[in-house]
């Protein structure tokens, strides 16, 4: 058994992940849906992952979890790490929380409302909302003040999307103004930041160690860098909702994946994220279960639409078809990832499933390179051209702990010899690849996007965009994105992108492959709600309990 653990943690480099060339970061917090009063919670008879015996809830317990060793910062504004954010989900709370379709829902925000003779959003702030340390209540200055240091601030995480949307906000007792540069419903979904108290932070340096204070459901009670990272959270007893069943929480700092699993393997923590692929070895080991859930790493094929071969939409369509995302997914990503054609969550209500698919079709992508006029003229295997086979070339990271990629892009190359398409790889270190995604030079590229919620594609579909790897421009596309803007209810957002969809199924700058998931280990005698989101694996901890003292 030891030695097949040893096993797992020498696959880890294999496995370990790292984001695209264009990211945008995001964060869910502290569970904010309407407040149910249950005295007492049991697990869902439909959750395979849970045990088939349910067992009532008891209050206490310490769940012990992993942080960073030497966090950037403890800012919560400026968080860089995962494991961070997923602990701040539990001491921060957002403006707006998503449900499970990624709509809006309240949580600080109690409703919201567009005036557009005035061009204003109007948030109504809930009441009764405590800060920790005996700092009062939450008010609109509070969060005026959040979004204002967003605002001010270029390098914070939230920066991107909000400043797209917001010009100004104004907080007056329990309301907050904004005054939007774009009006779009859409700035809702950006409002997913977490407050922060201004008599706390006001004047904090954005590298702050300093322990976080905030109004979520657990609160710090100590913070140490001295001898080893440590930091204790409790239940906050003033929390706006009922308190939580689990009474105290333990992060330690590890300085990486493989101490991490192992503090987990002895049986130091109850519950580890991790972006490990090989995670069904686990089934090795005693009272461990394990939730899939859903990252926000987007995995693409972008073609180079000013590359004559990729300027023929038809050949685009053709490329697609012949690609099997199954198979990658299934012997690459070891199933844990999930197909998706565009970059929208497939599970978000703003996502049409009528689009246009392409799923693997191999006669189907042969005929469309037969009208083309390719044919195999030598039993060669590939289609040939005045200059030799049908060659595409494809551009990848390459990295010794990031292998992951050009083992994908090696499965595209076999699927699009299958249809007679001849493919070089040219996989490159990460530094050399961000200089090529730059200058263009490719035919394709496998790359990634860490998407937010927020609906803003314009950074990937506008031609001046920096996450436009196609050199895509289309005014159908550009009216749609107009639309999207100028959307102020969720349904006409809806409408509108869909109607982008529709164009991206057509018009097909780039094809989706999948996004990537995680996994959540904990141990048996926890139980868990759902873990729907990466850096949002403790938004539900109010539900969790351990089943055994």
């Amino acid at each position: 058994m030891l030695k097949k653990f040893q096993h797992i943690i020498k696959s880890i480099k294999k496995f370990t992940l790292k984001t695209g060339a264009f990211i945008l970061v995001f964060t869910l917090f502290c569970a904010c849906a309407p407040e149910k009063q249950e005295e007492v919670i049991l697990p869902p008879v439909s959750d395979p992952l849970n045990q088939t015996t349910q067992k009532e809830a008891f209050f206490g317990g310490t769940m012990r979890i992993p942080m960073t060793k030497d966090p950037y910062s403890m800012h919560p504004l400026y968080l860089q790490e995962a494991q961070m954010r997923n602990i701040y989900s539990m001491i921060f709370e957002p403006l707006i929380k998503f449900n499970e379709l990624m709509e809006p829902l309240p949580c600080i925000a109690e409703s919201w409302k567009y005036d557009e003779s005035k061009n204003i959003w109007t948030i109504q702030l809930r009441t009764n909302v405590h800060w920790h340390g005996d700092m009062g209540e939450l008010t609109g200055n509070d969060v005026a003040f959040t979004i204002n240091t967003i605002l001010s601030d270029s390098q914070s995480i939230y920066y991107a999307d909000l400043s797209y949307y917001i010009d100004s906000v104004e907080g007056y007792g329990n309301t907050l103004i904004i005054h939007p540069k774009v009006p779009s419903y859409a700035l809702i979904y950006a409002l997913n930041i977490p407050i922060i108290p201004q008599s706390y932070y006001s004047g904090k340096d954005k590298l702050t160690k300093v322990a976080p204070i905030g109004s979520g459901c657990f609160k710090v009670d100590s913070l140490s860098f001295s001898d080893g990272t440590k930091m204790s959270l409790s239940a906050f007893s003033k929390w706006w909702k009922k308190l939580p069943y689990i009474e105290k929480v333990e992060a330690t700092g590890y300085s990486s994946t493989e101490e991490t699993l192992n503090a987990f393997k002895n049986g130091e923590l109850d519950a580890v994220p991790t972006t490990l692929k090989t995670t069904e070895n686990y089934e090795i080991l005693n009272g461990v279960n394990e939730k899939n859930y859903l990252s926000h790493n987007y995995v693409f094929v972008a073609y180079n639409l000013q590359r004559s071969v990729m300027a023929e939409k038809r050949f685009r369509k053709a490329i697609a078809y012949g690609i099997n995302r199954t198979d990658i997914i299934n012997n690459v990503y070891l199933k844990k990832a999930t197909g998706a054609e565009q970059p929208l969550f497939n599970d978000a209500s703003l996502s049409n499933a009528s689009v246009t698919r392409y799923d693997h079709n191999i006669v189907h992508a042969k005929e469309i390179l037969k009208e083309l006029g390719y044919r195999d003229n030598n039993g060669d295997g590939y289609l040939d051209t005045s200059g030799g086979p049908l060659t595409v070339n494809l551009a990848v990271v390459n990295e010794r702990a990031n292998p992951i990629r050009l083992e994908a892009a090696e499965y595209i190359q076999k699927d699009l010899k299958e249809i007679g398409i001849k493919v070089n790889i040219d996989a490159q270190p990460l530094n050399t690849f961000m200089d090529t995604v730059k200058k263009r030079n490719y035919d394709m590229v496998l790359s990634g996007y860490y998407l937010t919620e927020t609906p803003n594609l314009n950074f990937i579909l506008k031609v001046d965009g920096s996450g436009n790897l196609s050199g895509y421009s289309s005014v159908n596309a550009n009216e749609s994105l107009k639309n999207i803007d100028n959307a102020k209810t969720i349904d006409s957002l809806k409408q509108s992108v869909a109607s982008l969809q529709k164009t991206l199924a057509d018009e097909l700058p780039q094809i989706g492959l999948f996004f990537e998931m995680n996994t959540f280990l904990y141990s048996d005698k926890l139980m868990i709600g759902a873990v729907s989101r990466e850096t949002q694996v403790y938004s539900t901890i109010n539900e969790w309990y351990f089943t055994a003292k």
